[in-house]
């Protein structure tokens, strides 16, 4: 697989005495692509595949449903990676063990510690498996009674695992549906038309394809909301439930729950995501604000909304959002603002940027996302890149971030905006002091790594920069080499420019000794030049 990597250097802060603010991050981000329209189908090498959907992802292993065929003659199947060769998981080669037939349409993947769960669909019937190592499990199928009915399942939509508990939408030929689990002694009611609503009624309009499980509770939307243009009206989610301890609990309820910063809910978007507790998913508010939000477990923290400046620099604040996944503490959203739109990801420290539309993945420039609200898990997340005329790909992106320590500025005689002229040797005296995201002074303790000298010359009669670091002498009083000194409270650096002898313009940058224990931004940065 081939990896491509970007760097993003992002806000640095210093204390309210230099005037700056902000968090302090590093980050690096790696994208493999998984598979695109030209990858071969595993098992069966004469096809490639026709489209593919948003994946989700575990622990480094990526799932997605993929369709394989041309029209009318398309057959779905779920395939997945762990960064290596494409895996079948289920597809219309497998075998469907409790029929002996092969399989017809397995979709809607969810992954959580190595076991996948799917729906297979054959006509009007649908089943919820599981597999594991290539062991098939039925959770519930069109033969499973309805807990708390009369009848059995008619349909079974968009199954979630987490732990031992996949969660998921069902009901019945009548009018009886709800939100169910299996966790391995048969299906539950997690809430049905039976559940009261607390207002003398019952619940109701359960949203398809919303139900999350942290491998603990579960989460959902019901559609509680009317959306009205012109003389059509629509109903769309509008209220957030979850479970705790076996007890439901009513989050959100169009029109009643206070939003964040003003106004009360009005509509919710996309289906939740769920992790150790917390449940991240879009809103909007009366007030005409579009929010990525958080519930964990207490309160709303609001991650962005349409008051929030996008990341560096890009120009203005958020105008709307698409998706959200959210692992281990960090949350990932699709972005959009003014005519474009990115992935973005907020670590509970800092809102940063991960990739933009029109950046380029293989050669070909992104027109757009697409994120499944179980694509991020731990330093990873899986997405769909479109690239415009049906054409598509998969990537798993592998982020890191290391912190950021600001220079602020080297001392006189190099601070000026020009360049200091070198007529004979000298040696050059480099002080400067470091400082972390809280402010505090960056000492020699704090770090293992002690920052570096570079030095980039550009030839007086023009051509590209080269780096000359390795002719840099330091002071023959302390054999450090390249690294800086800490001093009387200060990073010092002893430059002797005898070997400097080209005419032209030299530029002087302090640097990390070690770009994963910390960067250095902004840095502290002087120039020399000799005729």
């Amino acid at each position: 697989m081939k990896s491509i990597r970007y760097p993003f250097s992002l806000a640095v802060s210093l204390v309210a005495l230099l005037g700056l603010s902000g968090p302090a991050m590093a980050q690096n981000v790696t994208f493999t692509k998984i598979a695109d329209l030209a990858t071969p189908v595993p098992g069966n090498g004469a096809d490639s595949f026709n489209s593919i959907f948003p994946p989700v992802l575990d622990n480094g292993v990526v799932a997605f449903q993929a369709n394989v065929g041309t029209s009318p003659s398309v057959f779905p199947g779920i395939y997945s990676s762990d960064g290596g060769p494409l895996a079948v998981v289920a597809d219309t080669n497998t075998i469907n063990p409790f029929t002996g037939n092969p399989f017809v349409g397995p979709s809607s993947p969810s992954i959580d510690g190595g076991v996948v769960a799917f729906v297979e669909t054959v006509f009007q019937d649908q089943t919820i498996f599981t597999v594991e190592s290539g062991t098939f499990s039925v959770v519930a199928d069109t033969a499973t009674g309805v807990p708390g009915g009369t009848t059995t399942f008619n349909s079974l939509v968009s199954p979630s695992i987490g732990g031992p508990i996949v969660a998921f939408f069902g009901g019945d030929t009548g009018s009886k549906s709800g939100i169910y689990e299996e966790s391995g002694s048969g299906v539950t009611i997690v809430a049905d038309t039976d559940t009261p609503d607390g207002d003398g009624g019952f619940l109701d309009r359960f949203t398809f394809n919303s139900a999350a499980t942290d491998g603990v509770d579960v989460a959902f939307f019901r559609n509680t909301a009317e959306r009205c243009s012109g003389i059509f009206c629509f109903i769309e989610p509008g209220s957030l439930y979850r479970t705790r301890g076996g007890l439901l609990e009513e989050l959100v309820m169009n029109g009643e729950t206070p939003f964040p910063g003003g106004g009360v809910f009005e509509f919710l978007a996309g289906a939740p995501s769920f992790d150790d507790g917390r449940i991240a998913f879009e809103a909007s508010s009366s007030d005409g604000n579009i929010a990525i939000l958080v519930h964990d477990g207490t309160d709303f923290q609001v991650i962005a909304d349409t008051n929030t400046p996008v990341p560096d620099s890009l120009g203005g604040n958020f105008t709307n959002f698409r998706s959200v996944s959210t692992d281990g503490g960090n949350v990932v959203f699709d972005g959009i603002f003014g005519s474009s739109n990115g992935l973005f990801i907020d670590t509970g420290s800092s809102l940063e940027t991960l990739i933009l539309k029109g950046d380029m993945l293989d050669g070909k420039t992104v027109n757009g996302f697409s994120l499944d609200p179980e694509g991020l898990s731990g330093n990873s997340f899986a997405f769909t890149a479109n690239f415009g005329n049906n054409d598509s790909a998969i990537y798993l992106a592998e982020f890191s971030f290391v912190p950021q320590l600001a220079c602020d500025g080297f001392r006189r005689p190099y601070d000026g905006p020009d360049p200091v002229e070198l007529n004979k040797r000298r040696v050059m005296t480099l002080k400067a002091k470091l400082f972390d995201e809280d402010g505090a002074a960056v000492r020699r303790r704090d770090v293992d790594a002690r920052p570096v000298v570079q030095v980039l010359f550009e030839p007086a009669g023009g051509g590209e920069a080269v780096d000359v670091t390795h002719l840099a002498l330091p002071d023959p009083r302390y054999r450090v080499g390249d690294k800086f000194r800490f001093v009387g409270g200060q990073w010092r650096y002893y430059l002797r420019t005898k070997r400097y002898k080209e005419p032209g313009l030299y530029t002087v940058t302090m640097q990390s000794g070690d770009g994963e224990e910390y960067e250095v931004s902004p840095t502290c940065q002087t120039q020399f030049v000799i005729h």
